[in-house]
């Protein structure tokens, strides 16, 4: 198995996607991984508008609508709290909560490349309140565009692992295991 050493975990409901958790610390246990970043992209209400002139295109900002800061206050608490709740048996060192403010796609993505992520743990719903079509549009994308191991999970996953079968013979398997 590949060992993950930086694992983002990207959360968009707080409250649905805690399940999330539960297998990113399934992956954490087997990876002992050296830093578990929680993720959280918040769209912006305003956004830049093109408007095509005669001579050259211009782009008009009509400004970014930043959610206050007990918002974002709030919203880091949730995540702290849930990430202690899931992740507590790691050193709280290497967990990190983050909010960020855009589209999700970008800066799930710049995210990723900034800290040198393996690995990206996304829900398969993530986003579905401002995608339209289909549900899994934003994981799939990201799946796509990224630069490093990515893992959707569908909103119906369950963890049924009981028992794992380990192979003992001097191959190449075994080295993995």
């Amino acid at each position: 198995m590949m060992r993950y050493e930086r694992i983002l975990v990207c959360i968009d409901q707080v409250d649905r996607d805690a399940r999330i958790l539960e297998y990113a610390r399934g992956l954490a246990r087997l990876s002992d991984p050296k830093a578990i970043y929680l993720l959280h992209v918040s769209v912006p209400t305003r956004i830049p508008v093109y408007t095509p002139t005669d001579s050259l295109p211009v782009f008009t900002d009509i400004g970014y609508e930043e959610p206050s800061d007990q918002e974002k206050k709030s919203i880091l608490e949730e995540m702290k709290k849930i990430g202690d709740e899931y992740l507590g048996e790691f050193d709280p060192k290497i967990r990190h909560c983050e909010k960020a403010v855009g589209f999700p796609l970008t800066e799930i993505l710049q995210f990723a490349n900034q800290k040198e992520i393996d690995l990206i743990v996304v829900g398969r719903n993530y986003g579905e309140r401002f995608e339209r079509g289909e549900k899994a549009l934003l994981a799939r994308r990201i799946t796509r565009r990224a630069t490093c191991s990515v893992m959707t999970l569908s909103e119906s996953f369950e963890q049924k692992c009981d028992h794992i079968v380990v192979p003992c013979r001097d191959s190449e398997c075994f080295a993995n295991a």
